[in-house]
């Protein structure tokens, strides 16, 4: 799995409402698997899987593939679990 922050300067998260930045979770082929994610004031207002927020079914990125041969994990597995489980 590969871990990699999305910030609104890389990418304009604007349209998915307050999203500052995403954390995703990426599979062995750069498909994001689970993705949390933050507003300015680093309050969750994304997840997904979740049934809770407004993307979460779908998730944002969910239609998305990453070329892991450009990326490196910027968090580890246990610090993505712990903000996951926040």
């Amino acid at each position: 799995m590969y871990y990699i922050k999305i910030t609104s300067e890389d990418i304009d998260l604007s349209k998915f409402g307050s999203i500052d930045y995403i954390y995703l979770e990426l599979d062995g082929d750069g498909f994001p698997v689970r993705e949390i994610g933050f507003n300015k004031n680093n309050d969750l207002v994304h997840k997904h899987p979740s049934a809770n927020y407004k993307y979460g079914t779908y998730g944002i990125f969910d239609m998305s593939s990453f070329d892991l041969g450009n990326l490196e994990s910027e968090l580890t597995a246990e610090n993505f679990e712990k903000i996951w489980n926040k």
